[in-house]
């Protein structure tokens, strides 16, 4: 049997009209002889879904209650890296190539960061991210840059 549908006579989406071809009709969906374009059958994918999700919200809720509470230490590490990719754009891969570079400390003292938990030291005006460090050196270039003309004409000053 030839699934093999599209020939000179066009076929349309039944549910939007558009003109099925190769890059919007998939052969699994013409194998199935189901005349949708691919933006219509996910659509209808997401459709099904919030419709599941709506009619067994308290199903749904409870068992992400128990998944979170049986992967507690996972989910904390997923909502962290979601942190730092919304706030710092960068992926866990490169947070962690980042630890590599940095022997695992800080990048001014040299703390290790199995003793305290790296904070990520960017440029404010820019985003970038320059490195990691621990919590005391994070807050001094912080307020160094915040006061860096007076600090440096203090130290002109008075040496």
């Amino acid at each position: 049997m030839n699934h093999n549908v599209l020939n000179s006579k066009a076929s349309l989406c039944s549910k939007c009209g558009t003109e099925l071809n190769e890059s919007n009709w998939p052969e699994y969906l013409r194998k199935l002889h189901l005349h949708w374009c691919i933006e219509c059958k996910r659509k209808a994918g997401r459709e099904a879904s919030n419709r599941y999700y709506r009619s067994h919200l308290e199903r749904v809720k409870e068992q992400v209650r128990k998944y979170e509470a049986e992967h507690k230490e996972r989910m904390i590490e997923l909502r962290r890296f979601g942190q730092i990719r919304r706030k710092y754009g960068i992926t866990v891969e490169q947070f962690n190539s980042l630890l590599k570079k940095q022997n695992d400390s800080c990048a001014i003292c040299k703390m290790s960061f199995q003793i305290v938990k790296p904070n990520i030291d960017h440029d404010h005006e820019t985003g970038k991210v320059r490195g990691l460090l621990c919590d005391a050196c994070n807050c001094a270039v912080g307020a160094f840059e915040s006061q860096k003309e007076g600090i440096l004409s203090y130290l002109k000053r008075t040496s």
